[in-house]
């Protein structure tokens, strides 16, 4: 419109506020209804209604070790059938690379992570100061707990628990990190997980 000059300056701001005012009402109108649906899908992606008491550690072991479903050509277009991953799938995909150095950089990055809320800002994390409380992890909702007991467990099959003396000491501290502010439901994860 403005190129054109079909429509003077004045009529064009007038336009543009008008128009800005509607999509202001409509995005307000609808906010309570995007923060329901933004509130939902993070309680889906962290699994926050986990049932924590009702957990066979056996089953998630398995369900760990079982290989990703790749769509293929066909199935992107029916992708109502996709489900989204939570993160403890994630983390369990994280820790069962085949490749060593490949595990252990992704639990690096893991570590790195989810030590930023429990580091001072000078340190490059999120605590302003020493009396700051510690954010609860991320990791420490759904079964990201379970999966990484898990892989700790050197008495399940050999192929479904780590080898390497150095990436367990790894899981081991990502463990108790995650752990640390969890308060009762964290100590609830790690008696269920069997550690």
């Amino acid at each position: 419109l403005i190129r054109s000059g079909a429509f003077s300056q004045a009529v064009i701001g007038e336009t543009s506020k008008l128009i800005m005012s509607l999509i202001n009402y409509r995005v307000h109108e609808n906010a309570r209804d995007y923060e329901k649906l933004c509130r939902q899908k993070v309680a889906e992606y962290l699994e926050i209604d986990y049932a924590v008491e009702r957990v066979d550690l056996n089953a998630e072991r398995r369900r760990l070790h079982v290989p990703p479903k790749l769509p293929g050509r066909r199935s992107l277009a029916r992708s109502e059938e996709l489900q989204s991953q939570t993160i403890a799938e994630w983390v369990g995909s994280l820790l069962t690379l085949r490749v060593d150095f490949d595990r252990g950089e992704m639990l690096d990055v893991l570590i790195k992570y989810d030590e930023k809320r429990l580091l001072f800002l000078s340190d490059g994390g999120d605590r302003q100061n020493e009396d700051a409380p510690i954010s609860v992890s991320l990791f420490s909702f759904g079964r990201s707990v379970v999966y990484l007991l898990s892989r700790l467990d050197v008495s399940s099959h050999h192929s479904q628990h780590e080898h390497r003396t150095p990436l367990r000491t790894h899981l081991w501290k990502f463990l108790l990190n995650v752990l640390s502010s969890a308060g009762e439901r964290g100590r609830r994860l790690f008696r269920s997980g069997e550690g």
